[in-house]
């Protein structure tokens, strides 16, 4: 019969060949979580996305609506909230884009004209794929900006937990990785109360070199 000489051996470096191959993907709204147990499987196209439904309705009308405008907002928004079956939470789609359109943060990606919208990133960190979709991505002087929409209702910079400074760090880092640029801020924009809270990450280098410490022993 045909053996195999050293098979244990051959086995040992087969399975170790097999796990450096496979991919350890992390989407970059979970950074944050990195020691707490692994949720269920996301499906390719939700990854990094808003997880409600009225989340995910604000987010779509987002994608589409003329962002200087806001021409036909309440259409996109009743057509969102019937595809994802909050019919009754249309006003409350609507407000939220609203308060997004009106901020700050669009306004000035509005004003770069060099904006681009629901921009996937991916690129390895610390041997992890990095990814996510980036909401807003604007060019101005000083670098790449990254704007992030959420319906969570805060009141200010204290309500910002160091889950979403994080996630700032990870799109900072895999931009840099992909594009070679500079990032220059990330600013969320909270609309969950129906009007605009603006809250710019301080220090994201910091952000980006904690982001790589996280991954490290992950």
């Amino acid at each position: 019969p045909i053996t195999v000489p050293n098979r244990d051996t051959w086995v040992a470096e087969r399975a170790r060949i097999v796990e450096h191959a496979r991919a350890r993907v992390m989407a970059a709204t979970t950074v944050g979580r990195v020691h707490e147990p692994e949720p269920p499987e996301t499906p390719p196209w939700q990854r990094g996305r808003a997880g409600t439904a009225v989340g995910r309705a604000v987010h779509a009308v987002l994608q589409s609506v003329d962002l200087a405008t806001g021409e036909g907002v309440e259409s996109l928004a009743a057509a969102q909230a019937d595809a994802e079956g909050v019919p009754d939470r249309r006003s409350d789609i609507t407000r939220a884009v609203r308060a997004a359109l009106g901020s700050d943060a669009v306004r000035a990606a509005v004003a770069s004209k060099r904006f681009w919208r629901e921009v996937y990133v991916g690129a390895e960190v610390n041997g992890v794929v990095l990814e996510g979709f980036i909401d807003l991505l604007f060019e101005r002087q000083d670098g790449l900006v990254v704007v992030d929409y959420k319906t969570d209702r805060v009141d200010g910079a204290a309500g910002v937990s160091d889950h979403y400074r994080l996630q700032a760090g990870a799109y900072a880092a895999a931009l840099g990785e992909t594009l070679g640029q500079k990032v220059a801020a990330c600013t969320f924009v909270f609309v969950g109360s129906g009007t605009a809270v603006e809250i710019d990450i301080p220090d994201l280098p910091a952000a980006v070199r904690d982001v790589h410490a996280a991954l490290e022993d992950w």
